[in-house]
């Protein structure tokens, strides 16, 4: 797909089939998240890609939503603040800029592959660091399952350019 068709239809996908995600549509997923920028290129997280179903079920038990354990696939987007560039002015962690950066990344790949994808910050940090041994400094930052679309995804709509956008000349 040229780049803004892959812009364009990139949804937020909560059905899935039950096809597998093929390994050549994951190589390519983890290439763009390698090449994702972070703070000082320091990446301080990690992709932790799930396929086994009952991993997938303890952690989206930790989701409100009964459709994130049905994909095939489930993301787990760990970060570490103290591997993070930090800021000068307070000193606080990028971490999760850095992770949202990959995670763009991702989610962009995943479409360009044909595949469905959601952003999943409405879960409980506590119990998924729990189920896949998490430990402290790193944690959970985000979550996404992945795999085919089961159905087209609706069309969306954007705000306009006067609601987005200011200028200062």
């Amino acid at each position: 797909m040229e780049f803004f068709d892959v812009l364009r239809t990139r949804r937020s996908i909560r059905a899935y089939q039950p096809t597998p995600v093929p390994a050549e549509a994951i190589e390519k997923i983890k290439e763009a998240i390698r090449l994702a920028p972070t703070g000082c290129n320091f990446q301080p997280f990690r992709f932790i890609f799930i396929t086994n179903e009952e991993v997938r079920k303890q952690v989206a038990a930790y989701y409100p939503g009964k459709w994130l354990g049905e994909a095939p696939m489930l993301v787990a987007v760990i970060g570490n603040p103290e591997a993070a560039w930090h800021r000068r002015d307070g000193g606080e962690s990028i971490v999760e800029i850095d992770v949202a950066i990959a995670m763009e990344h991702f989610q962009l790949a995943a479409a360009d592959c044909g595949l469905g994808s959601c952003w999943i910050g409405a879960f409980n940090r506590k119990g998924v660091n729990q189920v896949l041994n998490i430990q402290a400094p790193w944690s959970t930052v985000i979550l996404a399952p992945l795999g085919y679309p089961a159905q087209d995804a609706a069309p969306r709509t954007n705000k306009s350019d006067e609601e987005l956008f200011s200028f200062i000349d």
